[in-house]
């Protein structure tokens, strides 16, 4: 039983840091790569390629974000499972975290343009903003896809909620809390 709660909490920290943790990690491994083996990803003939796939990406993933959107509002109102995760203050933190995916994006897209500019940037100035880049893509790679696993948490527990109902059995705040298991909490 404490095992499962000790679990349950580094599932809960791992959850609402990595987000951070991981822009931090690839930055260093990026230094390191770039002082010990001379690795520079901008030294690639394909370095302009890569920032318009990185664009691309970015561009896909907002939309796709805008799609999930559209479903969990079209649902929104006539399924437990998502009126009980609004209810209980969740729906507060997940705008939050929606608009800071949005605007990292955003964000991302914008440093991304700054870099296809390269050859007429200064070297402190290139070099600042390909950290910046590299921790805004990662970041924004990190916060989509927890709050993609966040709404196809919902949607799946709202199937199975709806599947409940089908067979005649309550809905219960007892199952719903179950069911809340598989969404992790936002802060």
């Amino acid at each position: 039983m404490w095992a499962k709660k000790i679990v349950k909490e580094i599932k809960f920290r791992w959850m609402s840091l990595y987000p951070f943790i991981l822009p931090i990690v690839a930055v260093f491994v990026m230094k390191t790569l770039e002082t010990k083996y001379c690795f520079f990803i901008e030294m690639s003939k394909d370095f302009s390629n890569l920032l318009s796939i990185i664009a691309t990406f970015i561009s896909v993933v907002i939309g796709l974000l805008g799609v999930l959107l559209t479903c969990l509002l079209s649902i929104r109102d006539s399924s437990d499972m998502i009126k009980y995760f609004f209810e209980e203050g969740q729906g507060e933190a997940f705008q939050k975290g929606i608009r800071t995916c949005i605007r990292t994006g955003l964000f991302s897209l914008v440093v991304t343009c700054i870099l296809i500019l390269q050859d007429i940037l200064p070297v402190q100035i290139f070099s600042l903003v390909k950290d910046i880049w590299v921790i805004a893509v990662v970041y924004f790679s990190a916060m989509i896809y927890r709050f993609i696993s966040i709404l196809l948490n919902l949607v799946m527990n709202n199937e199975k909620s709806e599947e409940s109902k089908k067979n005649n059995q309550d809905v219960t705040g007892e199952r719903l809390e179950k069911m809340d298991e598989g969404i992790p909490e936002l802060k």
